[in-house]
């Protein structure tokens, strides 16, 4: 059996290798999702040990956000009603001692205009770990006040089969781990599908 720690450290080598890419001259065009990528490669990877019973993985809130509720053909009539059915969510499947990962995009840029709106989400429970998504960039302060001091661009869940958890899917994912990812909706999600490359 292959440990979360040794696929970490292969990921790490193989991102190695795209840090490289992305800093020859022209780089592919920088993008929101290039510049995530840019940090992944850059950045150690965490091994999260985690308890399967008391740890939940959730992607993709977008708090605040009106465009999503149609793009996402979510069944809210405002965003004010996605907002508290998701914290409501929250609090129903987390409880103190539990961690949370969330896989990127917490809230629009215009949600943590309102200190009330941030206060809500501050007052759900658990550890939080942020996995950044391309939504959180440039949001530091913001989920600082959130509560989301823990942040990495990616990390590995020490679970029976380990995880490799990104916003984005992985392009190369190391076997024997999933990659588990948020981002993608729809058909686009369905057409995605990581080349492996193994130990």
């Amino acid at each position: 059996m292959v440990s979360a720690t040794e696929i970490r450290d292969l990921w790490e080598t193989e991102l190695a290798e795209e840090a490289r890419r992305l800093n020859e001259p022209e780089p592919e065009p920088w993008t929101e999702l290039a510049y995530m990528r840019w940090h992944l490669a850059s950045s150690a990877i965490p091994v999260i040990d985690a308890d399967p019973e008391r740890t939940c993985v959730w992607s993709d809130l977008h708090l605040g956000d009106d465009s999503v509720i149609a793009a996402g053909q979510r069944p809210y009539g405002s965003t004010a009603a996605m907002n508290r059915a998701l914290l409501a969510a929250w609090r129903a499947a987390v409880k103190d001692g539990d961690t949370i990962i969330c896989l990127g995009d917490v809230a629009h840029p215009g949600f943590w205009n309102d200190p009330r709106r941030t206060g809500d989400l501050l007052a759900c429970p658990g550890r939080r770990i942020l996995v950044m998504g391309n939504h959180d960039v440039g949001q530091t302060e913001e989920l600082d006040r959130a509560g989301f001091p823990e942040r990495h661009w990616a990390l590995v869940l020490d679970t029976d089969s380990p995880a490799a958890l990104t916003h984005a899917p992985l392009k190369r994912r190391p076997v024997p781990a999933v990659n588990i990812y948020g981002h993608l909706r729809g058909a686009a999600q369905r057409r995605r599908a990581a080349r492996p490359f193994t130990l």
